[in-house]
């Protein structure tokens, strides 16, 4: 056997202490991250919190191939997974001033209704303190069907992104003075400002949200998403 070939051969099986270890220096410290594929008969409530405004509202795991998560709104409500509310905030941990959001998403053919997913420190009810990509199919209220990148206090950036009842991958990011939407692999929009908030020091938690916009709506609208990942940069 070659000198090249022994070495070769000694590589081959190296071991390391930890997984992080095969791909990165251990003196580098690596970012909060989360992983969640939306599989499995329920879903994940030791990570998930659900909550409902108005009624009717459901979360379940959808039944077919791919399917993920389906999140029925509420009548002239929302239904919304998140990380469950604390104070102090304990399952926040990630930054506004620096993070990825990755989410896989689509939303069913029905007016009146909405589809958020992104960061937040808080219940929905904290506006100034919110990035998202938001799928909606109002005719009233917010002005026909589009995609949308939305930024701390619901600055409103729309984007020329077609085909808006199929699946997408919807990538959020955060620097500490703008925010960005890709939808594809497509930069599709971007915006000053981030999510930073008033309160818990601009630590954030990922949400995703099923909206339904109006009293008189014919129906209740579904929202799906069948994978997410979450990182500080």
């Amino acid at each position: 056997m070659s000198a090249n070939s022994q070495v070769a051969r000694n590589q081959s099986r190296q071991t390391f202490d930890s997984v992080y270890e095969s791909t990165n220096q251990l003196t580098t410290v690596a970012g909060e991250r989360m992983v969640e594929w939306f599989t499995g008969n329920s879903l994940n409530t030791d990570r998930w919190n659900t909550s409902f405004s108005g009624s009717g509202g459901a979360v379940a795991m959808s039944n077919t191939v791919d399917g993920g998560l389906e999140l029925k709104s509420s009548t002239s409500g929302r239904t919304i997974i998140d990380f469950a509310p604390a104070d102090p905030p304990t399952a926040r941990t990630f930054n506004a001033d620096g993070f990825v959001q990755i989410t896989v998403m689509k939303l069913t053919d029905v007016n009146y209704s909405l589809l958020d997913t992104g960061m937040r420190t808080n219940y929905y009810s904290e506006a100034g303190a919110n990035i998202s990509s938001q799928v909606q199919a109002d005719l009233v209220a917010y002005g026909g069907e589009k995609f949308r990148l939305v930024s701390g206090g619901f600055t409103n950036v729309d984007t020329d992104q077609t085909g808006l009842y199929d699946w997408h991958t919807h990538k959020l990011e955060s620097t500490d003075t703008t925010s960005s939407l890709t939808i594809d692999g497509i930069l599709k929009a971007t915006a000053v400002g981030n999510a930073s908030g008033t309160g818990y020091g601009d630590v954030l938690m990922p949400f995703v949200e099923c909206h339904n916009t109006e009293v008189t709506a014919p129906t209740n609208p579904y929202g799906y998403v069948h994978y997410m990942e979450c990182y500080n940069t």
